[in-house]
């Protein structure tokens, strides 16, 4: 039997041997979290592992090159038949792009012109945004650029107004539901609009020729995988500094899926070399008066995790109300700022930056203070109103502070992709600035949170 991959937009379908689907799904396979805790698996009926291949042998579209080569490798022939709509005519003349672009950033363009769907991992203050219009002009399509908040909706939406003069700009989000040329939406607004209406919803998003998906690497949240496969746009890209989280299989597979591979890749340190970033030093400020032991292995700690029932209550008490920590991050801060640095202190939990925002005296930005006080406290920290703010991680996210030259990382945590998207915020280039301080706080005293 002849094996068959049928390709549409955002989903493909495989027909053919029983080998065939056995191969495939192999290569879409992944170790599920949490598996051994299943029954199942402790009974030895379940191996652990999941697949995004579908019982009907379908699979996202972005996913192909890895099954055709999968197919490839095990030796199993197999046909290729394209089920898309008819390729859109382009018109590159429709609007103005009114900026100028970097090298890199028209090579960006080139690439996405010919590799139709892929991810850009392009470092913070690349001027990804920029080259998201830059593609949107080339190609004259009607736009949709999904981004993961409020604030970010209404900071890409004046981008775009101001350097693709012409277009027409909308906002569906952040208390707004208006469509046009270029729409510029939050994937909640949209996974509400589909919740609601699936068949409108379609048939409106039906009307996109481009998506763009700002800070990609949310995409393999459950919620937000099912909105990108229901926009049938053929120029789809995934635009984000660090799109992979490390070892996490699952969340590559689903990303690539609802995108497509890496086509470009521009790292920190290129970054600086263009001159777009900065360099950053890195401080881990050793705060606790006791010695370290040798590793996270070692037989005491000051804090004895065994104490508390859960993670929640460990950081708590260890992070949140541990007023020697408290008082190094102030100290930190103050350093920061009175070296001459605009700064920023970024924290897990809202009590925390409560209590540090009352001891520093300065303004908390976060998640529930309003969108007009989280605007006015990083236009204070701008013009120099305020030499340090107090932020919660809604800023983990794409929002713009090139003055930003001091970094406190008050709340910890390891994740490797945070790390950078945080140290990202302050690593934009503007005038006078020469490099970005982070300070990281070395949280010895507690096996969990050392490790």
């Amino acid at each position: 039997m002849t094996t068959t991959i049928e390709v549409g937009v955002t989903t493909c379908r495989i027909v053919g041997s029983k080998v065939a689907h056995a191969t495939a799904k192999k290569a879409l396979s992944f170790r599920a979290k949490g598996y051994w805790f299943s029954p199942a698996y402790q009974s030895g009926h379940w191996d652990g592992y999941r697949s995004l291949l579908g019982r009907a042998g379908t699979f996202p579209t972005g996913l192909l090159t890895r099954v055709q080569a999968a197919l490839t490798e095990h030796d199993v022939a197999f046909l290729v038949s394209l089920s898309q709509p008819p390729e859109p005519v382009l018109r590159s003349k429709r609007w103005r792009l009114k900026v100028e672009l970097r090298d890199y950033q028209e090579r960006a363009v080139a690439v996405a012109l010919k590799e139709k769907r892929g991810i850009f991992q392009m470092a913070t203050g690349t001027g990804k945004t920029e080259v998201m219009i830059a593609i949107t002009a080339a190609l004259g399509l009607n736009t949709l650029v999904l981004v993961t908040s409020r604030d970010l909706a209404l900071q890409t939406a004046k981008r775009f107004s101001e350097r693709l003069p012409g277009a027409k700009v909308s906002i569906f989000g952040a208390g707004k539901h208006k469509m046009s040329d270029v729409t510029i939406a939050t994937f909640q607004s949209l996974r509400s609009w589909m919740r609601k209406d699936l068949a409108a919803a379609r048939e409106k998003l039906g009307t996109y020729g481009v998506m763009h998906s700002d800070e990609c690497h949310m995409l393999p949240a459950k919620t937000y995988v099912p909105v990108v496969l229901n926009i049938p746009a053929q120029y789809r890209f995934g635009w984000s500094a660090t799109p992979f989280k490390k070892d996490d299989i699952a969340a590559e597979l689903q990303l690539v899926g609802a995108t497509g591979q890496v086509i470009m890749d521009l790292s920190p340190a290129e970054a600086v070399r263009v001159g777009t970033s900065v360099p950053t030093s890195v401080t881990m400020l050793q705060w606790n008066q006791d010695a370290p032991g040798a590793s996270w292995t070692a037989d005491r700690f000051e804090v004895n995790d065994s104490r508390f029932e859960s993670y929640a209550a460990l950081y708590e008490r260890a992070m949140i109300e541990n007023e020697a920590r408290n008082a190094a991050i102030v100290g930190a801060a103050e350093a920061l700022a009175e070296a001459g640095r605009p700064t920023l202190v970024l924290v897990h939990s809202i009590v925390h930056g409560i209590a540090l925002s009352h001891a520093l005296g300065v303004p908390f930005a976060h998640g529930s203070s309003g969108m007009k006080a989280r605007k006015n406290a990083l236009q204070a920290l701008r013009d120099g109103s305020e030499h340090i703010i107090v932020a919660s991680t809604i800023f983990d996210q794409g929002i713009d502070v090139p003055e930003l030259s001091g970094l406190v990382i008050a709340g910890g945590g390891k994740a490797h992709h945070v790390v950078v998207q945080r140290v990202g915020r302050g690593s934009r280039m503007a005038k006078g600035k020469e490099r970005l301080e982070v300070i990281d706080l070395y949280d010895t005293h507690s096996r969990i949170l050392w490790r």
